[in-house]
């Protein structure tokens, strides 16, 4: 199981931070999950087609998925 980096306050209600979730990485729900999660890249925003399909699946007009979803396909781990 994966644990996040605890905090430093106990009381992380207290202290107005967010209580952070326990998350089994090897359990089958996890694992399909992550499989039907959509990845953007820089590419995706590049390729017209691409960004078209990706904004028909948000129900948004190629334009508003730019603009809405740009940073994601811009902070990639690793790029």
């Amino acid at each position: 199981m994966w644990r996040r980096p605890r905090r430093t306050t106990r009381n992380a209600s207290a202290a107005g931070l967010a209580k952070v979730p326990m998350v089994d990485i090897t359990a089958q729900s996890h694992q399909i999950a992550r499989q039907y999660m959509i990845r953007l890249f820089e590419e995706d925003f590049n390729d017209p087609v691409a960004l078209g399909r990706c904004a028909a699946l948000a129900g948004l007009s190629p334009e508003a998925f730019h603009s809405r979803f740009q940073y994601a396909g811009s902070n990639v781990m690793g790029t």
